[in-house]
């Protein structure tokens, strides 16, 4: 405003800018209007002469909602004629009578006239600044609108006979065309050939009948690219009724008419892959927990007619054998959002059969999509597989077990041969040898006691091939067992004293007791064969001094007889293998033995149709009990 109203360069008296500024800097510090003085301004005509004129300027403010100054209106009127006026009387000012006269009723109209111009620029003033704050907010809002309207949607304008008078940058981005290209243009420029001519017809119809169109047109860019948008054309209307040209707004719903396509072609191969599957599929719906979709495969499956036999008849309890079990899967299937389990289901006949059932929620978890395999024959086949792979596996075990357990008792009969022969044999060995150095009559007792030892030795390799005589022929089915009745109190009694010179020896004393019936009907001599092995032990296992308790029963239908010792016992750890052959408890190591007599000993009662069962505590000494029916048939 300055640039184009300079001060006035023939007046030096004129201060038109300072005096603008300084009435600026007042709006700007009190926030109201302010009137300033009237201006002189020379202003150079048409002609090139300069014009004197006369300005009567006002600033008012435009506030803000913060109440800051935003805009300042600067009105100015026009007040030159009533300058001029008033110079051409001070001019005449003689005091001639009429001219005063004159010159009063001049200046009274004049007064009149500006009170009138006064109250009329007042009015005015105040409409000018309603209408200026009215077209700076119109405006305002225009631009505002404009702006929105260019940043979310395509926009263009054409005129009643569809040239394009404008597009904004949206539209030149989605159709590939530049300003240039496109202003002057018909909108067939991005026609792309998608809809027929009765689509464009009736749309040039709807909006030229003054009515506003909606609908989704597929446009080309100029890459030859297809594009979707939603589109509203609005037309302009002149006094007359008449379109005269026309708004259109689009917004790009590519992605969208994309999606649908896709989604079309995602449920049409979902379709086909749900009614054609070769697997059982269902759909429930999570809100009522009912089965809204199933293929054939699946109504087949659990022996209805038809899927819609299915749906109307399924009733999830007929099927499901636990429903405790499924009201857990439930919860699972809600936590996790999937699951897959194998279980066991019951058909429309009743018959069972095994599946793998495979449910996953959707996005939404409204409903649970099924999958369900019939896996009847493999599991049937998994459980033979498996009861044959058990069974081969306890054979092998067992052979396993047969083979180490034989080869611990080569490595023991090699162990236990190894000493119980060499030492006998050394013995008779040296004894012979002493012998033949004693040719004195003196010397007789010495003889005797190592004639003595090489009978012991002798006696004690003799029962170490009889054990090994008696295990084989256990183990070939050729003992002999020949049955009778006896008195059990008296063979007892009897068998006792043949062994009691061995417990003499040791300080050791056999103590007999016997309850029940006398007589009983079995086999005597392998009887004695499993007492005199059980006193050996007991007398071979006992300390010196210690009592070996024997006692017996007779029922009606069987016998027990038990001995007790007081001797080393068994280690808790050994007591499990103890009736294996040639096994030898680890306190008994120095103790001769073979590890064959327990074993014969259980073999001989399971021949007589008993059994033999222990107790014992380290230290503390072993009880060994056989139980045997009492009468064994002669026959057997």
């Amino acid at each position: 405003m300055f640039d184009v109203f300079p001060d006035n360069p023939t007046d030096s008296k004129t201060h038109a800018i300072s005096d603008i500024s300084l009435s600026m800097q007042f709006v700007l510090q009190n926030k109201t209007a302010h009137t300033m003085p009237i201006q002189r301004h020379d202003i150079r005509n048409a002609t090139g002469v300069f014009e004197e004129r006369y300005w009567s300027p006002t600033n008012k403010p435009v506030l803000s909602e913060d109440n800051e100054v935003q805009y300042i209106i600067h009105r100015v009127e026009d007040v030159t004629e009533f300058v001029k006026l008033k110079k051409l009387h001070l001019q005449n000012a003689a005091p001639q009578d009429d001219l005063s006269d004159r010159l009063f009723a001049i200046e009274t109209e004049l007064f009149q006239r500006s009170q009138e111009l006064e109250r009329l620029n007042e009015q005015l003033l105040k409409k000018n600044r309603e209408s200026s704050i009215e077209a700076e907010n119109l405006a305002k809002d225009i631009f505002d609108y404009k702006v929105a309207l260019d940043a979310a949607d395509i926009v263009a304008i054409t005129d009643e006979k569809g040239t394009i008078q404008y597009v904004n940058e949206s539209f030149c981005k989605i159709s590939k065309y530049g300003k240039e290209e496109l202003v002057g243009q018909n909108h067939r420029i991005i026609n792309s050939g998608y809809h027929p001519k009765d689509f464009f017809k009736n749309l040039w119809q709807t909006i030229g009948s003054g009515t506003i169109w909606k609908g989704e047109i597929r446009n080309r860019a100029k890459d030859g690219t297809f594009y979707w948008v939603n589109t509203t054309i609005v037309p302009f209307i002149d006094a007359k009724g008449k379109p005269y040209k026309y708004l259109s707004i689009r917004s790009d719903i590519t992605e969208n008419k994309q999606s649908i396509e896709n989604l079309e072609k995602s449920e049409e191969q979902y379709r086909d892959i749900f009614s054609n599957s070769l697997v059982a599929i269902f759909t429930t719906d999570v809100a009522t927990r009912k089965i809204i979709e199933v293929n054939e495969r699946c109504a087949s499956l659990f022996g209805y007619e038809s899927t819609e036999d299915f749906l109307v008849s399924f009733d999830v309890n007929a099927h499901y054998l636990n429903s405790d079990d499924r009201k857990k899967n439930w919860v699972i299937l809600m936590e996790n959002g999937e699951l897959q389990h194998v279980q066991q289901l019951r058909k429309n006949d009743g018959n069972l059969i095994w599946v793998s059932i495979f449910t996953k929620l959707n996005q939404s978890k409204t409903l649970a999509h099924t999958v369900v395999l019939d896996v009847t024959s493999q599991i049937s086949f998994q459980e033979e597989l498996s009861a044959k792979v058990t069974e081969r596996t306890l054979e092998l075990t067992e052979s396993l077990a047969r083979e180490k357990e034989l080869n611990e008792m080569k490595s023991n009969f090699v162990g236990i041969a190894s000493h119980e022969f060499r030492t006998p044999l050394g013995t008779i060995l040296s004894s012979i040898s002493l012998l033949t150095k004693y040719t004195e009559d003196c010397q007789k007792d010495s003889i005797t006691k190592h004639i003595d030892r090489i009978t012991s030795c002798v006696n004690h390799l003799n029962a170490i091939l009889n054990d090994f005589l008696a295990l084989e022929k256990l183990r070939k089915g050729t003992v002999d067992c020949e049955v009778n009745e006896f008195n059990l109190r008296d063979f007892i009694t009897e068998t006792i004293n043949e062994i009691d010179y061995l417990a003499k020896t040791n300080g050791q004393r056999i103590l007999y007791s016997h309850k029940g019936e006398s007589y009983v009907n079995q086999s005597a001599k392998i009887l004695k064969n499993i007492l005199l092995n059980l006193l050996s032990n007991a007398s071979k296992y006992s300390g010196e001094g210690k009592k070996i308790k024997v006692s017996s029963k007779v029922n009606e239908n069987s016998m027990t007889i038990s001995i007790r010792d007081y001797g080393i016992g068994i280690p808790f750890k050994d007591q499990k293998k103890l009736f294996t052959e040639f096994f030898r408890a680890g306190n008994a190591k120095n103790i001769q033995g073979t590890g064959l007599g327990l074993v014969i000993v259980k073999n001989y009662a399971a021949l007589l149709e008993g059994t033999i069962t222990f107790s014992s505590n380290e230290n503390k000494g072993s009880m060994f009990t056989v139980t045997l029916p009492r009468y064994l048939p002669e026959a057997w």
